[in-house]
């Protein structure tokens, strides 16, 4: 029996897929201390915020501000917990300018974490030099 062996290097989608592991893990691992908030001026924000990746769209009754950058401290911040860190919010705000509608998400990090690791893991697993590529669909031609 011979001993399966890795037929290619890694690849440039393996490469880009490991950088961005990496730099998302660092990302997430600074969004435990500091929350980073970028905004496109339009009510439509991203942001990283203990451990989790937020997107919000707000639809205000009030001016667009400018596209920024904010980044502070997460004391004042509580993330309410939800099914393995996930959580969906749509809501409306009164205040003195009238209704805001606020739809938000929530995704933890170890989920786009997990996505991007498919490729290395993938390549990591060895298979035979003359195997087939898809093996089910071989097996059933041959029957």
């Amino acid at each position: 029996m011979r001993r399966p062996i890795r037929t290619s290097r890694l690849s440039i989608t393996e490469i880009v897929s490991l950088l961005a592991f990496v730099m998302l893990a660092g990302a997430g691992v600074r969004s435990l201390w500091t929350f980073d908030l970028w905004t496109d001026g339009n009510g439509r924000a991203v942001g990283l915020k203990q451990g989790c990746v937020v997107y919000t769209h707000t639809i205000a009754t009030w001016l667009p501000a400018p596209s920024t950058h904010l980044s502070g401290s997460t004391t004042g911040f509580p993330v309410p917990k939800n099914v393995l860190g996930f959580a969906v919010e749509n809501r409306v705000e009164h205040n003195e300018f009238g209704n805001d509608k606020i739809f938000g998400v929530r995704i933890p990090v170890w989920f786009p974490l997990l996505l991007l690791l498919t490729a290395p893991v993938r390549w990591l697993i060895a298979r035979r030099t003359n195997a087939p590529a898809f093996p089910v669909v071989t097996y059933a031609k041959r029957a």
